[in-house]
Formats: C-alpha cells, structure tokens, sequence
C-alpha cells in the first residue's frame, strides 16, 4: 500500500542552517528559528583497540546527548545530513570555517576533513558549501578586527557567541565549553546573515 503524498501546505519552508568547525576536534551546529537545535561534538577515539571518532549529539527537545562511534571522518558528515531536524522539510544552508595556512601538513589535513565532512551534505542537498575564513566570520558576528591574535577570537568566542544564539549555553552545560561549538554556532550566525 503506498503512502499519500504529503501536502504541500503542511511542509515546513523556514531554513535550517548547519555550521561547521572541522578538525579531528570539532563541532558542527545546527541554528533553527534563530536557536540552536542541535549541537555534534567529535574527537578521535579508540574503540576495541580501532581508531575512530566519538561524536556526541546534542538535541535542543531532550536536552542530553548520545554518543556515537564512527569509523571515518566522512561519517560525520553522514550523521549531520541525515538527522531528522535536517531531514524536516525545511531549506538546508551550510557553512564550513575555510583552511587558515599554518603549515603544509596542517592546512592539507584540515581541508581533507572539510571536504570529507561536507561532501556528504553537498550531495544530499544538490547545492554547494559555503566555505568562509575564521577573520571574515569573526569580523561580521564578533566585531573583531580581521587581524585579533587567536586566543583573543577564540575567548570572544566562548563569552559572545552563547549570549547571540537562543539555547547554545544548554548545549554547552551538556557537552563542554568548547570553542569548536561556540565557533561552529559563529559559522551558522554568519550563514544566517548570507541567505535571509
């Protein structure tokens, strides 16, 4: 027996908005009606003597996490594209915070785990990643000068940023004080001035 077919007038047409701070520790946001609604948390792990990453996820209507064990860093990619508070009916954005040149290995390895992280969510939603520089997201949300050393960025982070996006500071109490999600939730507040 098939299923009908859900009217249009009942699916939801606001924006979901997905930030991305990659690294082997990072974080990625997910902003709906102008709140966070989810917050992932990764690093890598071992499991049974295997590497792999730990991701936990936090969810603004239960208010704990669940954590989880990938095996590649592409998996988490897969994890964010197919939650169902992406998957609502709603227009899918992304950001991704763009490679900063420290060093050839660093640079080379960061931007591996950007794409293998947005890949996943450029072929779901047929559409590409925004891909923005730490200084020009800082500058639009923050205020800071294009030039702030990056202890200062990252503290203005951690005070401004939970006070600028509605329930970040639940997601936080659960997870950690972290910057890579005060940073991720930065990425979705500039995406938020990008496509509204």
């Amino acid at each position: 027996m098939h299923q009908p077919k859900i009217p249009l007038s009942t699916i939801s047409h606001s924006k979901t908005l997905i930030g991305i701070d990659p690294a082997t520790e990072g974080a990625a946001v997910i902003v709906k009606e102008s709140k966070a609604a989810v917050c992932f948390l990764w690093k890598k792990a071992s499991r049974n003597k295997v590497k792999c990453f730990a991701m936990h996820i936090w969810d603004s209507e239960t208010g704990i996490s669940e954590k989880k064990y990938l095996r590649a860093i592409s998996d988490i990619g897969f994890e964010i594209c197919n939650h169902p508070k992406v998957n609502d009916g709603s227009e899918v954005f992304f950001a991704c915070e763009d490679t900063h040149y420290a060093n050839a290995r660093s640079t080379i390895i960061v931007s591996r785990i950007g794409g293998a992280i947005v890949a996943p969510l450029e072929h779901k939603f047929k559409k590409d990643v925004v891909y923005v520089k730490a200084n020009a997201w800082r500058n639009k949300v923050l205020g800071l000068h294009h030039f702030a050393k990056r202890k200062i960025a990252k503290e203005k982070s951690l005070s401004m940023i939970p006070s600028l996006l509605p329930d970040l500071d639940k997601a936080m109490i659960c997870l950690g004080r972290y910057d890579h999600i005060t940073d991720a939730a930065g990425i979705s507040l500039y995406l938020q001035t990008q496509v509204t």
